[in-house]
């Protein structure tokens, strides 16, 4: 990823700040500034997102459906795909971190819990929400609960809707509570630290055009 957050402190001078912008230039990537908060803000908006999506396959939608859904939408790979790629004990350890310090917002059951009791690690050992061979997914490990629909896709729209505004809400309260000092900040490592669809202008440039202020 190109993006790297340089986390500052209130007492951090300018100097340094200025130091560490051209060492992160230096090496070819792009710095956002950003302050100290749990989870600054790749991870802050990213995490309520995976536990979400987890969330909505415990509701009975597929793996390959809510992938889908957000591959449709411009994302570079699908959330629960996502998780595998970055591993279901590292994502469980992190989003038990961030619930701790956001419990209202990454709330969290035992899903990942008792899947990595089970040896279900993700891509790395070739099970995860889906059963990997050669690397490359091939079906999922649990068949979900299927939700009744009228037909195939059918459900695309309220999945991306149902994921895409909590990408913006957090975004929001992430401006809100100035881990950044601006929003374009935040799009921008929303998109290079995430690949959000840099054609959707970021979660925050997305909601202003198309969804209702967050609440």
């Amino acid at each position: 990823m190109p993006l790297v957050e340089v986390v500052v402190l209130p007492t951090t001078s300018k100097d340094v700040i200025s130091t560490a912008i051209k060492f992160v230039q230096s090496l070819g990537k792009v710095p956002v500034v950003v302050n100290d908060q749990p989870g600054f803000v790749v991870n802050r908006i990213l995490v309520p997102y995976l536990m979400e999506a987890v969330k909505m396959h415990n509701e009975g939608f597929s793996a390959r459906e809510i992938d889908r859904a957000m591959l449709d939408f411009g994302m570079p790979m699908g959330p629960i795909r996502l998780l595998d790629e970055i591993g279901l004990d590292v994502a469980n350890h992190v989003a038990k971190t961030l619930s701790s310090a956001f419990p209202e917002r990454v709330p969290l059951d035992d899903s990942l819990d008792r899947m990595v009791q089970h040896g279900c690690l993700g891509r790395k050992n070739g099970r995860g929400f889906y059963r990997y061979e050669r690397g490359q997914p091939t079906e999922e490990e649990a068949s979900a609960r299927r939700l009744p629909r009228p037909a195939d896709g059918a459900n695309t729209g309220s999945i991306q809707h149902r994921l895409v505004t909590l990408i913006s809400n957090e975004a929001q309260r992430c401006l809100d509570d100035g881990v950044a000092t601006c929003g374009d900040d935040i799009d921008l490592a929303m998109v290079l630290g995430t690949g959000y669809p840099p054609f959707r202008g970021g979660p925050l440039a997305y909601a202003r055009e198309n969804l209702r202020p967050a609440s």
